[in-house]
């Protein structure tokens, strides 16, 4: 009898969850693959291999989905990005509208550079790591 293969993390950058050994990764990634890829994958797959055991089949069709996953990731941060970009854009300029200080500018009531509520009359939060004077300003 052999010992069973212990679950693994989804492969999928920054996704954390876990999933049975015979599966490729979580159920919203693997149906990210395209179609073929998942085919090449399904075909390839034997029950029980480990990495050891797998076919050269089987670990070219995972070679596709990495190479293929990598270009995604890559294509999704370019494009969101901007995206982000002007969301914040856009939402400086509306807090400039209503009379909010410049981001920078010292205004006590602002925000520490690591996106806390600023101490009254400090230009930080206060925590260790940012400091009781860092010198950054403070975001409106």
């Amino acid at each position: 009898m052999t010992a069973p293969v212990p679950d693994h993390r989804c492969p999928w950058p920054g996704c954390i969850d876990m999933v049975p050994a015979h599966l490729w990764g979580c159920r919203d990634h693997w149906y990210r693959l395209p179609r073929g890829i998942r085919r090449k994958i399904f075909s390839a797959y034997r029950l029980g291999q480990t990495v050891a055991t797998a076919s050269s089949a089987y670990l070219d069709a995972l070679a596709d989905a990495d190479r293929w996953m990598v270009h995604e990731v890559a294509q999704t941060r370019a494009s969101t990005t901007p995206r982000l970009d002007r969301v914040l854009a856009e939402a400086e300029a509306a807090l400039r509208s209503r009379g909010a200080a410049d981001p920078g500018d010292g205004d006590p009531r602002g925000w520490c550079a690591c996106g806390d509520r600023a101490l009254d009359g400090k230009a930080t939060c206060g925590r260790v790591q940012c400091g009781p004077s860092t010198g950054r300003r403070v975001r409106a």
